[in-house]
């Protein structure tokens, strides 16, 4: 048990690392690959318990779960329009 729950708390932060270095909004990035891998893998388990056991499991959910966290937040920046520049007095 101990195991697969470093193995996830690895795999999280390797794939928050990976979105978050190359990145120009850090902690967008972070949020986004945290939020996103960690969530992955909670709705797995909770889907497929037996499943999860796998050590490569966790992984895969990770860069999934990252993955699908960077494109909602890519349509939701491209639905919502930006809010207009405050001018300075």
């Amino acid at each position: 048990m101990v195991l697969r729950l470093a193995n996830l708390v690895v795999s999280v932060l390797v794939v928050t690392t990976a979105l978050a270095v190359p990145s120009m909004e850090r902690r967008i990035a972070v949020l986004l690959g945290l939020g996103g891998a960690t969530t992955a893998n909670f709705l797995f388990w909770v889907a497929a318990p037996s499943l999860w056991t796998n050590l490569l499991s966790a992984w895969v959910c990770s860069v999934v779960g990252a993955l699908l966290a960077v494109v909602a937040w890519a349509v939701a920046r491209s639905v919502v329009p930006p809010a207009p520049a405050r001018r300075r007095s």
